[in-house]
């Protein structure tokens, strides 16, 4: 298992029939949000899970039930805390324009790392922009570095 979510499958949120309990959807999508604190490789796919809480249906269960498969199958992945004596502070971001194929928002992201210990990340959505490629990217950058800063100041 490469990924949490199957890159071939598109969730949509009228495809597909209606789950007859859609609690155990929404239980299980809230202890994967909850696992995203120490895992941050399902993050993403959590979120986007979290998106069709409201009308569940089988494809989405499906996707969930994939999620878990992953986790059982690649149980060592998760944060690491080196004990590395280097304290360099690094940080990563990015945005995909309209990434979201239903509701046409962007996805952009950060993380940032102590040495080789990852300490903060965030994905979220976004509204489209009239020059996405220059907001959309300077906002993640704007977000990364505010992050960045504050935990420099405490």
């Amino acid at each position: 298992m490469v990924c949490p979510l199957d890159h071939t499958v598109k969730l949509h949120p009228d495809e597909g029939e209606i789950l007859h309990d859609p609690t155990s959807y929404r239980r299980l999508i809230g202890k994967l949000n909850f696992l995203t604190h120490t895992r941050p490789d399902i993050a993403f796919s959590v979120q986007h899970l979290s998106q069709f809480l409201q009308t569940p249906r089988h494809p989405h269960m499906k996707a969930s039930i994939h999620v878990l498969q992953y986790l059982k199958n690649e149980p060592a992945l998760g944060i690491f805390l080196s004990k590395s004596p280097t304290f360099d502070l690094l940080a990563y971001c990015d945005a995909d324009w309209a990434a979201c194929s239903h509701t046409r928002k962007s996805v952009s992201g950060f993380v940032i790392f102590l040495g080789n210990t990852l300490i903060s990340w965030k994905s979220k959505n976004k509204l489209l922009c009239p020059s996405p490629l220059l907001r959309q990217n300077t906002g993640v950058l704007d977000l990364s570095l505010q992050n960045l800063l504050g935990l420099v100041v405490y």
